[in-house]
C-alpha cells in the first residue's frame, strides 16, 4: 500500500508495535508453553507422540523497545494487589511499563478554528491558561505514553506552559515556540519534541481533512510516535524522585467532599471570548464543561468532564512585544478554589523554584497540601482581573 506524507513511517510504527505487544507476547509464550507441556504429558500417559513446532515468526520478532517504554525492574511503592497507582489521577490501573516514568505534556490550542480538538477527554490532567488574543492554550498531561490517542492540534510553546511542564518533570511536546519559550527551553535544557525540527517526521503529522481551517490547525501526534521519538533522542525517561507525587490524593476508594461549602456549578472566565460553566452530575460524580454556552466536546464527541477542578488565580501582564505575548505570574502566591464531589474549598498556590527544581504548591487555607479525589483534574489558570466573574453555586 502506498503511504501518504501524513502517515507514520514504517520503522516507527514497528518500534511501537514491538513494545506494545511485549506484554502480550510473553503471555502468548506462556500459553504455548503450557499447551506444549500438556500435550507432552498426554502423550506420555496415553503412549502417543506429540510434536510441538516452534513458531519461528515469534522467535524472530525484534525485542527492541524505545527507552521510554522499558518497564522498570524496581518495585514501585505505589503498587498493590489492586494495581499500580497513577500519580496524576490517584487511581489504580497504571500500566507496569509506565511506573516510575516521566509524564508527557502535549500543547494543544483552543482557537475556534481548532475545535473540536482531538484527545481533550483523555489526559490525566488538563491545564488551561491565557495566551494572546484572549484565547487559551492547554497542556495535556499523561502518566503513560501508551495511553495517548490522536491528540491535537498541537501548537507552539509558550514560556508559562514550559514552566508548568517542568513542575511535573515532563517531556514537552509542541510545534514551534515563541521567542520567550525558545529561550526558556534552551536555557533550561528542557527535553522536548518540536514539530518544526528535523526529526519532526518521526512524531508530528498533518490531518488533511482539516486543511480548510488552516494548516496550523492540522498538526497531531499519538503516543506510539511520541514514544519512538523519545527513544531515538535518548531522553531521560525515569521520573526524578522529587516529582513522583506532585499532586496529592485521597484513597482511591473514598471520595471526600471539600468542606468549604456546596458546589453544584462553577462559572469563570479567562476573557470575554472564553467563558466556562462546570455543572455537577451527582450520578456520575463529575463536573461537565460548557464553553461559551455550549457543551464542550472533543473530536470524538465526548463531553469533557472532570472529577477535580482547580480554579487558580494568577496575575497576567503583556510582554510588550508585537505578537501580544503575555506573562502569567506563576511564582507569585495567589488564591483559588478546589472543587470536587459537589463541594468546594478555598486554596492558596504558587510555583516555587525554577527549571529542574520547579514545584507546583497547592495548599488549603490551613497550610496543608490539598488532597484531591482520585480521578482526572482540570486546572484553570484564571487571570486575577477576572476573579469577580467567578461564581460558585
Amino acid at each position: 500500500m502506498q503511504r501518504t506524507q501524513t502517515e507514520p513511517l514504517p520503522q516507527y510504527t514497528k518500534l511501537f508495535s514491538v513494545h506494545n505487544s511485549e506484554g502480550k507476547k510473553m503471555k502468548i509464550k506462556a500459553i504455548i508453553t503450557r499447551t506444549v507441556c500438556a500435550a507432552l504429558i498426554a502423550s506420555m500417559v496415553f503412549g502417543g507422540t506429540a510434536c510441538g513446532k516452534k513458531n519461528n515468526d515469534e522467535d524472530n520478532k525484534s525485542s527492541e523497545n524505545s527507552s521510554y517504554s522499558q518497564q522498570s525492574s524496581e518495585q514501585s511503592s505505589t503498587s498493590s494487589a489492586k494495581g499500580n497507582i497513577n500519580p496524576l489521577t490517584g487511581n489504580y490501573g497504571l500500566a507496569s511499563s509506565a511506573v516510575g516514568k516521566r509524564p508527557i505534556a502535549v500543547v494543544v490550542e483552543n482557537a475556534p478554528a481548532a475545535r473540536p480538538q482531538w484527545g481533550l477527554s483523555t489526559p490525566d490532567v488538563l491545564i488551561e491558561g491565557l495566551v494572546e488574543g484572549g484565547y487559551t492554550r492547554m497542556l495535556l498531561l499523561y502518566s503513560d505514553v501508551d495511553s495517548i490517542p490522536k491528540v491535537g492540534p498541537i501548537r507552539s510553546a509558550r514560556h508559562d506552559f514550559v514552566e508548568l511542564s517542568e513542575c511535573f518533570d515532563s517531556i514537552y511536546v509542541h510545534c514551534g515556540w515563541s521567542t520567550y519559550a525558545k529561550a526558556k527551553i534552551e536555557s533550561d535544557k528542557v527535553n522536548n519534541l518540536n514539530g518544526i525540527q528535523g526529526y519532526a517526521k518521526q512524531f508530528f503529522y498533518r490531518d488533511s481533512s482539516r486543511k480548510s481551517k488552516g494548516t496550523e490547525h492540522t498538526g497531531y501526534s499519538k503516543g506510539e510516535y511520541i514514544d519512538a521519538t523519545i527513544g531515538s533522542l535518548k531522553y531521560r525517561t525515569d521520573v526524578k524522585d522529587a516529582y513522583k507525587s506532585v499532586l496529592h490524593f485521597n484513597d482511591p476508594e473514598t471520595a471526600v467532599k471539600p468542606a468549604g461549602g456546596s458546589c453544584t456549578s462553577v462559572s469563570f472566565m479567562y476573557s470575554t471570548v472564553n467563558k466556562h460553566v462546570m455543572t455537577y452530575d451527582s450520578s456520575k460524580g463529575v463536573y461537565f464543561d460548557a464553553l461559551n454556552g455550549s457543551a464542550r466536546k472533543d473530536a470524538d464527541g465526548v463531553h469533557l468532564n472532570y472529577k477535580n477542578i482547580l480554579v487558580l488565580y494568577c496575575d497576567v501582564k503583556s510582554m510588550g512585544d508585537s505578537k501580544g505575548c503575555i506573562d502569567m505570574a506563576l511564582e507569585k502566591s495567589n488564591t483559588g478554589y478546589y472543587i470536587s464531589d459537589g463541594g468546594y474549598e478555598q486554596v492558596s498556590w504558587t510555583k516555587t523554584g525554577s527549571a529542574s527544581s520547579s514545584k507546583l504548591v497547592i495548599n488549603n487555607m490551613s497550610g496543608s497540601a490539598v488532597s484531591l479525589n482520585a480521578g482526572n483534574t482540570y486546572i484553570a489558570l484564571v487571570p486575577s482581573s477576572q476573579k469577580s466573574a467567578t461564581s460558585i453555586a
